[in-house]
């Protein structure tokens, strides 16, 4: 019963504090806060990445579409939310490589406050990775009703269903084209904002809390 039991301890949901901030004085007050650690003002509509700085979150992929856009003209902000795990170093080195080091900003001791904030802000959320056994920033993401662009790689299709783009992590090609359409197509922006709060909902604490105890009750009888 091993594997199916693991696979059920994975359920998982976004804390309750990661919920849409429409409030135009919390929102100019949170991009005040965050400016100077940032810094400086990202933007109306920057990019957000959250995760540890590692080679199976697919960064140096994320930067390189970042590059591409800007030679198509779009110089955008790259907010990267995480701190150094192991084998960061191709991460800064790609950053230098592409030019790329006045458009990214490395915000390594974000805190939940701070990714409520970022992910109310942020113009997209994007998401390459190239595995995760869950997922949760995307989740946590789509609760604030972020914009997402997400990696169809592993779980990631079923954590986040219709309410985000994906896009295979290997092609950077395709990643710059989701995230143009992701920032420009304002229909399609109304309608994942809409979707990513009742796609979170269905990953709740409660559920979560069920799942694991079942897992318990088939690994007391093994």
């Amino acid at each position: 019963h091993r594997a199916g039991a693991e696979q059920r301890v994975d359920a998982r949901a976004a804390d309750p504090l990661f919920r849409p901030m429409c409030d135009r004085a919390w929102r100019a007050s949170e991009r005040r806060r965050l400016a100077p650690r940032l810094g400086g003002d990202p933007g109306d509509r920057f990019l957000l990445t959250v995760g540890t700085l590692e080679p199976r979150k697919n960064l140096v992929c994320l930067l390189d579409a970042l590059a591409l856009l800007r030679d198509r003209g779009r110089r955008l902000t790259l907010v990267v939310a995480g701190r150094e795990g192991w084998l960061y170093e191709p991460i800064y080195e790609r950053v230098e490589r592409l030019r790329l080091g006045s458009q990214v900003r490395f915000l390594r001791d974000a805190d939940d406050p701070d990714l409520l904030a970022l992910y109310n802000l942020a113009g997209v959320m994007v998401f390459p990775s190239l595995y995760e056994g869950f997922g949760v920033p995307p989740l946590e993401a789509l609760a604030c009703g972020a914009v997402v662009v997400c990696s169809s790689a592993s779980s990631l299709p079923d954590v986040v269903g219709d309410a985000a783009l994906l896009v295979d992590p290997h092609d950077p090609i395709a990643l710059a084209r989701a995230i143009e359409r992701a920032l420009d197509d304002e229909q399609l922006r109304d309608d994942l904002s809409k979707r990513g709060p009742a796609q979170a909902g269905r990953y709740n604490w409660e559920s979560a809390a069920r799942s694991v105890l079942a897992t318990l009750r088939e690994a007391a009888t093994c």
